[in-house]
């Protein structure tokens, strides 16, 4: 058993080589807490109730607290307001930063691994922009057209389980090659160099533009795994589904044939269920 002590540390110092040390030496150690001045030290508490005590808590939300985002009337900058779970209630609106006017779709999640949101919007003029919240500051780091009609969604995001890397995976607007084009950010925190730039994948079952995209993660401990449900407009009558597996290094596992191919065209009708992909 190894015990540590520190005082008068600057926080972000002190949690950082912490995290170090507990993820280099796999062990459980003990180290001093701390007291209701947060700079002293005077009792024991295992490794990861103090990382946590030592993050500043301002930036972190409680256990049960939520945030929602939306878009509003023609407004090119998307709302916010937070949900307080102790006292059952939510704050006011406000502002995160102006993207594209006329906000059409909203998918906004959380990272598991640091105190960051990331929020994409696809306005009904075709354009996705891609937002990002490091505790309380907001930043578009991107956007790009993925063409659009009201009632398709042409994409989605969802976080690597045990890596916190997210990933934006989006119709390309084209046909036949290279349909999807995806993003991921592999950087700490916010802002365009957080993200990698654009990669394409042609999925081999879809030969029209996408229209619809869904993405769920694998939830087992230390599977970096996604799942990808996509359709197409690839006939008059009908699209086709096809989907495809992230292993968290590229995408593969692409079924023979297309799940079906007589798919509704207008909106989703079908259903990526299940969270143990």
């Amino acid at each position: 058993m190894i015990a540590l002590l520190f005082s008068n540390v600057p926080f972000g110092l002190l949690s950082s080589l912490l995290e170090t040390y507990r993820a280099s030496q796999n062990v459980i150690d003990v180290l001093y807490g701390l007291d209701k001045d947060e700079n002293v030290v005077d009792k024991f508490l295992p490794i990861e109730l103090a990382l946590l005590r030592l993050k500043i808590p301002e930036a972190y939300a409680a256990v049960g607290d939520a945030r929602v985002q939306y878009g509003r009337t023609t407004n090119a900058t998307p709302q916010t307001r937070f949900y307080t779970n102790s006292t059952n209630s939510y704050g006011a609106a406000g502002a995160t930063v102006a993207g594209t006017a006329n906000v059409g779709w909203v998918v906004s999640k959380e990272s598991p691994t640091e105190d960051v949101t990331v929020m994409i919007t696809q306005s009904t003029t075709g354009t996705l922009d891609a937002f990002c919240r490091s505790g309380s500051t907001w930043t578009k780091d991107w956007s790009i057209s993925v063409g659009t009609t009201a009632a398709t969604r042409r994409f989605d995001i969802e976080f690597e389980k045990t890596s916190g890397v997210p990933m934006v995976l989006y119709s390309k607007n084209v046909i036949t090659t290279n349909e999807l084009g995806y993003r991921r950010k592999t950087g700490a925190g916010c802002g365009a160099a957080a993200w990698t730039s654009e990669a394409l994948q042609n999925p081999a079952q879809i030969t029209g533009i996408v229209l619809w995209v869904e993405m769920e993660a694998r939830q087992t401990s230390g599977s970096n795994v996604l799942a990808a449900a996509f359709s197409d407009s690839a006939a008059v009558q009908g699209g086709r589904l096809s989907s495809l597996i992230w292993t968290g290094s590229a995408w593969g596992n692409e079924p023979a044939a297309a799940h079906d191919a007589s798919l509704e065209l207008q909106g989703r009708r079908w259903c990526e269920c299940g969270k143990g992909v």
